[in-house]
């Protein structure tokens, strides 16, 4: 690549976004199952941290955030992205591969967090700072499959985020934005109705185990697009699956 004339990382890729969802929605079908399971045992243990009360409105926020912290979706990128190499690689992934990676990475992916979580749960208390936070959840949106991919320490994996989506935010913007659309319409209508605790807890878990694994397929090709972009390499064409029973 010419250092005189760089060239923005969007404007190398090789995956539309069109391509994106089709080949992560063919991958989301071949292994729904154990992607699914896994995402929903995450799920359910960290969404009853809801039912405990934590008392004063102070101690409310930072248990939010302490919720926030151990969210679903972080705790499940970890698990769920060996399980999606597995799948890409082999034709069929297990359960026991996504603990595994769980063990191997859940650690450092909360660790990056902690400090993204604090910043967002500061800055979304005002109409600037709310901005200011979508554009940081944004270019950070890739750190986690940096931990997880990438084998990164915490640190590593925030600046590698933050170096593979220069020159691209819109693009990840959008694509984050199509991936989530789903889960939150469905959210917006279960918010609407007046439901018990229990059976909010349980919709929610359902729509969570249902929606994350697809965005966490979408982030690690977007990934994997935009290093081989920041990498200046050739164009690849999106493997092909194999023939075989999932497992």
């Amino acid at each position: 690549m010419d250092s005189a004339k760089p060239v923005a990382y969007h404007a190398l890729v090789s995956m539309q976004p069109g391509a994106i969802y089709e080949e992560g929605s063919e991958t989301y079908m071949r292994g729904v199952i154990p992607l699914v399971l896994v995402t929903a045992l995450i799920a359910i243990p960290v969404n009853l941290l809801l039912f405990v009360d934590p008392g004063p409105l102070f101690i409310e926020l930072a248990w939010t955030i302490v919720v926030a912290f151990f969210g679903t979706t972080m705790l499940a990128t970890a698990a769920l992205v060996p399980m999606i190499d597995e799948l890409r690689t082999a034709g069929a992934t297990r359960v026991s591969t996504g603990f595994a990676g769980l063990r191997a990475s859940g650690g450092r992916v909360l660790f990056a967090t902690a400090p993204l979580v604090l910043l967002n749960g500061f800055l979304v208390l005002t109409w600037i700072g709310t901005v200011v936070a979508i554009f940081v959840a944004v270019r950070f949106a890739l750190f986690p499959l940096a931990v997880a991919n990438e084998d990164a320490d915490a640190t590593d994996a925030v600046a590698r985020s933050w170096e593979l989506i220069a020159g691209a935010w819109w693009r990840t913007a959008g694509i984050l934005f199509g991936a989530l659309t789903p889960y939150a319409l469905f959210m917006l209508v279960v918010s609407a109705i007046n439901l018990s605790r229990v059976v909010g807890l349980l919709f929610t878990v359902i729509a969570q185990a249902m929606v994350v694994p697809f965005v966490v397929i979408v982030l690690l090709l977007v990934f994997k697009d935009y290093r081989s972009a920041a990498a200046d390499e050739p164009a690849r064409p999106a493997p092909r699956f194999p023939s075989g029973p999932s497992r």
